[in-house]
């Protein structure tokens, strides 16, 4: 007969899972062990009421649920990537990537040549490199997001035909539903814009970067999240680092669930 072991650290969960599990379980031993809480210094309850402070004594399947999620998003060229690997680093956590980087690289294909397939292909795509890094056992309290599916849907307004785009949109507003952000850290167009041959170089000019700025406030604001978004204020790349880093430290020390 197969066994089942239950570890519980109070009395008053052993009769209730007892009288469940065995009705439950006809072909299994049930057996319920009450484990000395002074053992470990820690319990159920003060997990979950700060698991960041508590973040070690988190089994790993269930880190995720508790994982600050923290998007970088803005216009091309303002320093995205490199932001994210920096407070990556400063945390010691996972990161994604912008995923059409690599799709575009791969197939050889530019921000003005992409077609409702790619751009379908790329939203999705980014959405579960975000999620496959939420689960990655790499990920330690804190993950940062390099753009993601809102990115894709201002895009693919922009350059798809306007007959495809309301086609898709309601797809990619549903996989936006799906993100939990913590924080939405935008980095306005600031910098110089970067030829990378893939970006399409009519938008380096400064109002169209400024018009785009003004599209990623704006979906921020239609999905109803203008209440996690922060825009950068500083100068230099430092300056921006410096504030990034401290609203981060700021949603760490919350000790809140997303």
């Amino acid at each position: 007969m197969e066994s089942v072991t239950f570890y519980v650290g109070e009395e008053e969960y052993i009769e209730p899972l007892d009288t469940y599990f065995t009705e439950a379980f006809l072909e299994s031993e049930i057996q319920i062990t009450k484990v000395d809480r002074r053992i470990t210094g820690i319990s159920g309850t003060s997990i979950r009421e700060n698991p960041i402070l508590n973040w070690d004594f988190v089994t790993r399947p269930f880190r995720r649920f508790f994982v600050k999620n923290i998007l970088i998003i803005g216009t091309a060229s303002t320093g995205k990537t490199t932001l994210v690997r920096d407070l990556a680093r400063r945390y010691s956590t996972s990161y994604s990537l912008e995923y059409s980087r690599e799709y575009q690289t791969t197939r050889q294909v530019r921000d003005d040549e992409l077609d409702i397939k790619d751009l379908h292909t790329i939203g999705i795509g980014q959405f579960e490199l975000n999620r496959k890094h939420i689960h990655s056992p790499g990920t330690r309290k804190v993950f940062f997001a390099d753009t993601d599916v809102m990115t894709t849907k201002l895009y693919t307004k922009l350059y798809a035909p306007k007959e495809d785009y309301e086609k898709i949109a309601p797809v990619f507003d549903y996989y936006i539903s799906l993100q939990t952000w913590a924080l939405i850290i935008v980095l306005p167009p600031t910098t110089n814009y970067v030829d990378d041959g893939f970006r399409d170089m009519s938008m380096a000019d400064e109002k169209a970067r400024l018009d785009m700025h003004q599209m990623f406030l704006d979906e921020i604001k239609y999905h109803g999240l203008e209440d996690k978004m922060v825009v950068l204020k500083g100068d230099s790349f430092q300056e921006k680092y410096e504030e990034a880093h401290c609203l981060v430290d700021a949603i760490l020390a919350d000790g809140k669930d997303n």
